[in-house]
């Protein structure tokens, strides 16, 4: 009796080889004939599970950023529970996901190139960016609003945190010697105390 295929996990195996290949050849070079040979299927195959590479690209756009998404949307909706304690969980899943970050970090500057040209694969990186930027902006503003946050503007205070976070991992990425994990960890610290402490200067 053949074997049952499983379709999620023929996606996400679709998915995966993609993602090589993207950060390999580039975004614009790979072809589906590169993702079909590395996913081992044949290219009609392929094509049954994703109509084009736009599609293919919009699928694992989605899986990479909406994880971080719903965990923002839930932090939000935790209003019983502290603003710092939240801001807490958020670095330490960002921390978290570092290790997965470095595996797919060429692949992530060639999304971010992606979102610099006009296009419908623009809009949704330029949509997940802005999404997120408005739930922290959210969080922060329940800081206030609950006392515990001595910061003036959370809008401002929301584009410090996601530059701080973008733009360590950049450095990073020139600067090979860096360790993204131990920087991230003590700057998040330092953060998180000005934004509670009495020197709060957002």
């Amino acid at each position: 009796m053949p074997r049952r295929v499983d379709k999620v996990e023929r996606r996400n195996r679709i998915m995966d080889a993609a993602m090589r290949v993207f950060a390999r050849l580039g975004v614009h070079q790979a072809r589906m004939d590169d993702v079909a040979r590395e996913a081992r299927m044949s290219k009609g195959a392929l094509y049954w599970y994703f109509r084009s590479k736009e599609d293919l690209l919009k699928a694992i756009l989605a899986r990479m950023f909406e994880p971080d998404l719903k965990l923002m949307e839930e932090l939000v909706r935790q209003r019983e529970r502290s603003a710092v304690e939240r801001l807490e969980t958020m670095a330490r899943k960002a921390l978290d996901s570092l290790p997965q970050m470095r595996v797919t970090q060429a692949l992530l500057y060639e999304f971010y190139a992606l979102a610099a040209r006009t296009g419908p694969l623009q809009t949704l990186i330029r949509d997940y960016y802005r999404r997120y930027y408005e739930l922290l902006t959210e969080l922060l503003a329940q800081g206030i609003e609950q006392g515990e946050l001595r910061i003036q503007n959370p809008q401002r205070a929301a584009m410090a945190l996601l530059a701080q976070f973008e733009g360590l991992f950049l450095i990073s990425v020139l600067l090979p010697g860096v360790d993204l994990h131990q920087e991230w960890r003590a700057l998040s610290d330092e953060v998180l105390k000005r934004l509670s402490g009495e020197d709060g200067s957002f």
